[in-house]
């Protein structure tokens, strides 16, 4: 005796799937991409292979919260009562440890930052910074110029080769820089004579003046009397208590004042070599001189055109007459001021 009877073998489903994130203090994400065979997917149970932890559903995620070698395990079933199960040892790596260095310093100054991160498992493979003044690098350490002052906050991001992150937050302070400017007055200052000196700096404390003569001062509003007509380099560093200091300067010219003497009387001749001699007496640097001395009857006695040339009472080796000398002198002054004196002169034996 015969029999048959006909068996359909259904397909079986394939079961498979797919992992992200899978770091430590992570929820790691499953995403099933599993295929029914015959019929359609009925059912997806998932093991993450710890603390009898289980799940269901195309998709599911758990929440690792430490290094390990877990066995994750999807069961599919499919319409027809099938089913397929995949094993999937999941290493669960170490997260890198985001370290960064840097030291708050002034507005425009050069702030190096480094970072001292650790993979945890794996290599570094990828920086990110965020300096907080929309500047960004890719690199493992930079240096960036802050041109603003105030609170900026820094952000690091590390990965490691696993695809594992750690962030690092702070905040950097950029003190600000002061700004130096002065102004002086009067605005001709002229020898000898008191300038006041008006400081304007921005966000300082502290002053130091260099008057370019060799005399200093750390008054926020000094005076000065420059002692001779020249420019002087007058500089100003203006500092904070974080020492972001700055610098500026100006040349100021400084006048002379009318320093010339022509002696009343003198008395050429004597032993006593004393007051023998006529003629411009200054302590500045002038230049064109003429000087002409004139007797009563308005002849030219003696002239020069040299101011270290003095008159020694004498008119072709011969001592003059004692008595009154007319004189006229004419120079201009270290700013091409036209000067002219004239008057008499006593001579006396």
């Amino acid at each position: 005796d015969t029999a048959e009877q006909r068996i359909l073998v259904q397909a079986a489903p394939t079961a498979q799937f797919f992992l992200r994130d899978t770091c430590e203090n992570e929820f790691v994400k499953f995403d099933s991409k599993s295929w029914p065979g015959a019929g359609f997917i009925e059912d997806e149970l998932w093991d993450f292979g710890i603390n009898g932890a289980t799940a269901s559903g195309p998709s599911a995620r758990y929440y690792y919260g430490a290094v390990g070698l877990p066995e994750v395990r999807l069961i599919v079933y499919n319409s027809k009562g099938c089913k397929d199960t995949m094993i999937r040892p999941t290493y669960i790596a170490p997260k890198p440890y985001a370290y960064v260095q840097y030291e708050n310093d002034c507005q425009g100054t050069p702030i190096d930052f480094t970072n001292g991160s650790t993979p945890g498992s794996g290599n570094i493979i990828s920086h990110a910074w965020d300096f907080g003044n929309g500047v960004r690098s890719s690199q493992s350490g930079s240096t960036v110029t802050y041109d603003e002052f105030g609170p900026f906050p820094i952000q690091y991001v590390v990965t490691n080769s696993f695809g594992c992150k750690d962030t690092s937050n702070s905040t950097l302070e950029v003190y600000p820089r002061a700004i130096a400017q002065f102004s002086y007055n009067p605005d001709d200052p002229k020898m000898l004579t008191d300038v006041s000196f008006n400081n304007e700096s921005q966000y300082s404390d502290r002053w130091d003046w260099d008057f370019g003569d060799s005399y200093y001062s750390t008054d926020e509003n000094p005076k000065h009397a420059f002692p001779n007509h020249a420019t002087y380099r007058v500089q100003l560093i203006a500092n904070t208590s974080f020492d972001c200091a700055d610098t500026t300067f100006q040349n100021i010219t400084v006048k002379s004042i009318p320093l010339y003497w022509f002696a009343n009387a003198f008395s050429p001749g004597t032993t006593e070599d004393r007051n023998d001699e006529f003629g411009l007496v200054t302590p500045l640097t002038i230049h064109e001189y003429k000087l002409s001395v004139y007797n009563r009857w308005g002849q030219i006695v003696f002239e020069t055109e040299n101011p270290n040339t003095k008159w020694d009472g004498r008119i072709n080796g011969e001592l003059c007459p004692v008595g009154q000398y007319i004189y006229s002198s004419s120079f201009k002054s270290p700013e091409n001021e036209i000067m002219t004196y004239k008057g008499s002169v006593l001579l006396i034996r």
